[in-house]
């Protein structure tokens, strides 16, 4: 392997992992403004409850913030695939080199061996000297086999 097909292997693993943070970015800002926006309800001309209207725009703010813990807790969720993947393909590459060496190892360290033929038990004929085995006769299995009871 050379070393071009390893940056190809770096480059898709840092894809996974920019895409993987911004999968959690996405989800947490989402999440901040959705949070934002339930807890803005108490800022409409509507909403008779029993706050000081002052007081309202701490429920945004503590909206925003639920939003975003909830956010983030799904976006890592959603990542962690991507994730995952991402460290497959750095692992693959990892494995990919060290099997090259072990591979090279093996080559230098190899000594030519003479050819061994195949052990043969002695009184074993050779496969090709057996005879094929004969077909049964039809008339030996199935329905021919079966005698007709003795009519009396």
């Amino acid at each position: 392997m050379d070393e071009r097909d390893a940056a190809v292997f770096h480059r898709y693993a840092e894809y996974l992992w920019r895409r993987a943070g911004g999968i959690v970015l996405r989800w947490t800002v989402g999440g901040a403004v959705l949070g934002g926006i339930l807890g803005s309800v108490m800022l409409t001309s509507w909403a008779n409850w029993p706050l000081h209207h002052r007081h309202a725009y701490l429920l945004v703010v503590l909206g925003a913030v639920a939003g975003c813990v909830l956010g983030r807790s799904l976006g890592t969720t959603r990542a962690m695939g991507l994730r995952l993947q991402a460290e497959l393909a750095q692992h693959q590459l990892q494995f990919e080199r060290s099997t090259l060496a072990r591979a090279a190892e093996v080559e230098e360290t190899k000594t030519p061996v003479a050819a061994v033929p195949p052990y043969v038990p002695a009184g074993v004929p050779p496969v090709s000297a057996a005879a094929p085995a004969a077909e049964p006769a039809a008339e030996s299995y199935g329905w021919a086999a079966i005698e007709p009871a003795a009519s009396a």
